[in-house]
């Protein structure tokens, strides 16, 4: 009959489990072996501490030297690109610039020539001459009275005299013509050259304008009174001119201005006029207007 193996038997957690002893002979029946255990060995192997500590440095300064080369490739890109577009904006006119500025002094010489005014020159003019007054009351009177009778008159203060003018022409021989048709004395007259008022020198190219084209209907008038026919090859110069006057003088606020080119511009209608039909109304209304135009002329000028 065989040995019974003792038993044993262990609670745990309230559980009871046995366990039977192993028999000796069945223990020297098997023989365990085991392969020797050899640890390999590493060449190449790092202290962690060392590998942890100097991996994180060279990735950063990697990193540094990457940024930096970086940013300095795109500083000078846009340098460099910024520089080209200035200069194709600017075509080479930098190296003008220098040069420009070097003569500031000449500047103020041509702007002082440029706004000097411009000279009025002496108005000569042939006058039929009607009468002379010591006082303003007679001459205004025989100035109405000239009016009334269809005639062309002007009151003009001359010497502390008063003289009434009741023709105008650009020569003698016409206004001797006129006096043919009206009781009176030749007079030779003339308005002298003057310096314009301050608020009137602005304009003072606009005004020497207007007194040229005043002389210039005054002479085509003349014309057509003795020979029937105006001055063809000034006619259509005059014409543009009175035109151009008018346009230029659309900005101006002073009325005295205004009104002497309004009479220029009324004067040369008429004389149009008085080339077509050439009768005695209408030579009448020319010389009117042009005795207008002339006092208006008058006022722009200081007075004495």
């Amino acid at each position: 009959m065989d040995k019974q193996s003792p038993k044993i038997l262990v609670r745990v957690n309230g559980v009871k489990t046995s366990y039977t002893e192993a028999d000796e002979t069945q223990k020297d029946e098997f023989q365990w072996i085991l392969p020797e255990e050899s640890e390999p060995s590493y060449n190449n192997v790092v202290p962690f501490r060392a590998e942890a500590q100097t991996k994180p440095a060279k990735q950063q300064n990697r990193a540094g030297k990457r940024i930096a080369i970086t940013v300095g490739a795109a500083v000078m890109l846009g340098t460099g690109f910024g520089f080209g577009m200035l200069q194709l904006l600017n075509g080479g006119s930098a190296a003008q610039t220098v040069p420009a500025s070097v003569p500031p002094a000449a500047a103020p010489v041509k702007q002082e020539a440029a706004a000097a005014p411009a000279k009025l020159q002496v108005l000569q003019l042939h006058m039929v001459q009607s009468g002379v007054f010591s006082k303003k009351e007679n001459g205004e009177a025989a100035l109405a009275d000239a009016k009334k009778k269809g005639l062309p008159a002007y009151l003009a203060s001359e010497d502390g005299k008063y003289r009434l003018f009741t023709g105008l022409a650009s020569n003698k021989e016409t206004a001797d013509k006129l006096l043919n048709k009206q009781q009176g004395t030749y007079k030779a007259w003339q308005v002298p050259e003057g310096k314009l008022p301050a608020a009137y020198e602005p304009y003072s190219a606009l005004i020497v304008k207007g007194e040229s084209l005043f002389s210039a209907l005054v002479e085509q008038s003349s014309a057509v009174y003795t020979s029937g026919k105006p001055d063809t090859a000034k006619q259509g110069a005059l014409e543009k001119e009175v035109q151009a006057l008018v346009k230029e003088s659309g900005k101006v606020k002073q009325e005295e201005i205004k009104k002497f080119v309004t009479y220029i511009s009324l004067s040369y209608d008429a004389l149009k006029d008085y080339e077509t039909k050439q009768g005695e109304a209408s030579f009448t209304k020319l010389q009117q207007l042009l005795f207008e135009g002339l006092a208006s002329y008058q006022n722009l000028l200081p007075k004495a």
